[in-house]
């Protein structure tokens, strides 16, 4: 039984993960349209890219508020529970920022001859020094309003038909700050109030963070490993052929249906195509852990497990990856450094921006652990 308890655990961490890793290679897909590939159809399947990441938000975000709120023991005081919130919330914006800044900084002594503090302090606050960081000015927005969406949903579990009132709320909320609202010309749903309509993916996620625990024991039945496998076998195939379905739907339409919607024709934030789309992959990778974890094949699982590792890791990916893309490959290519076979050179930029990427994080961890260690050393020593 308590078996049982670890894997379902790992397994609902693992299919996130796999997931994330799947949205940071379709921000790579999205980004190499027209170097490795001119297909219009493939460019639109990575579309999906950062909707997926901001639904995947939620749910993980929903289990760590869930998880803050157990440990607690219920007598402390509500000036307490603020500050804690409130240095929840500061650590979070601090996580990603910190990263941003070394980011920012690195590609701005690459890109510019002369440092200009006034030129390093627009880039910096407008998230633009390269195209991803509007994502973490984004990221920071939603951070901020996470702890009120948890509130909401927590306390109308028993209630769960507000919680379609707080989507419609909410629908409509992220329709107004699409359209009418603009922070500082920071490109996509970072300048946008609240990340625009990533707000409303943001609720979505966190209700099915909520209801996700209560799913996989329904799914489970009676525990029994083959009753329990064909309703999750149903699910993934139902999820991935809607979600296939979609794709060729929104790619051929080019998302000319959400120009007669108020939600917002665009693709970043996001229009309600390309939130059914993130929706369709999101369910179709939970459905996929399912499925990995009823097997229970060592192989499988351990393929599922590494695809898993690989998308703890999407931060530096999605900070680092134009850096190579930008700046290294064009500066081999400016050598006549040309890689002419097309699968080799889409082996060569995919392994290159995802294996340079971790590199600059395990240097990053290691810097950072280097004051430790010397502080280590000298309480020995003394």
């Amino acid at each position: 039984m308590e078996k049982g308890i670890v894997s379902q655990k790992k397994k609902r961490a693992e299919w996130v993960d796999a997931a994330k890793l799947a949205a940071i290679l379709a921000v790579l897909l999205d980004h190499t349209h027209e170097i490795l590939y001119q297909s219009h159809q493939l460019g639109f399947f990575s579309l999906y890219n950062v909707s997926l990441f901001i639904l995947l938000m939620g749910v993980t975000m929903y289990w760590s508020y869930r998880k803050a709120d157990e440990r607690r023991d219920g007598t402390r005081s509500a000036g307490a529970v603020l500050r804690e919130e409130t240095l929840r919330v500061l650590r979070k914006c601090l996580g990603i920022f910190l990263p941003y800044l070394l980011a920012t900084t690195v590609y701005f002594l690459v890109l510019f001859d002369s440092y200009d503090f006034s030129i390093y302090w627009y880039y910096l606050w407008h998230f633009s020094l390269s195209a991803p960081f509007y994502y973490v000015f984004l990221y920071m927005q939603l951070v901020v309003v996470s702890p009120f969406l948890y509130a909401f949903v927590k306390r109308t579990e028993s209630r769960k038909w507000l919680w379609i009132v707080g989507a419609v709320v909410i629908l409509v909320i992220s329709s107004l700050t699409t359209n009418h609202t603009n922070i500082a010309d920071i490109y996509g749903g970072g300048g946008k109030l609240f990340g625009g309509t990533y707000l409303f993916l943001l609720y979505l996620g966190m209700l099915f963070g909520a209801v996700h625990d209560g799913l996989v024991n329904r799914l489970a039945g009676s525990g029994r490993k083959a009753g329990s496998l064909l309703p999750v076998c149903v699910g993934f195939l139902v999820s991935l052929g809607f979600t296939l379905a979609w794709w060729q739907f929104f790619a051929c339409n080019e998302g000319g249906i959400d120009a007669h919607l108020p939600f917002g024709p665009g693709f970043n934030p996001p229009s309600i195509s390309l939130t059914l789309f993130a929706c369709g992959m999101g369910l179709t990778f939970f459905f996929l852990g399912q499925v990995v974890d009823r097997i229970d094949r060592k192989a499988l699982s351990g393929c599922f497990s590494a695809l898993a590792w690989l998308g703890k890791h999407t931060l530096y990916i999605f900070l680092w990856h134009r850096f190579f893309l930008d700046i290294v490959f064009p500066w081999f290519q400016e050598r006549g450094v040309v890689i002419g076979n097309p699968v080799l050179k889409w082996i060569v930029y995919f392994g290159v921006m995802i294996g340079g990427s971790l590199l600059i994080e395990q240097v990053v961890k290691l810097a950072k652990s280097i004051p430790r260690r010397l502080r280590s050393g000298l309480g020995r020593k003394n």
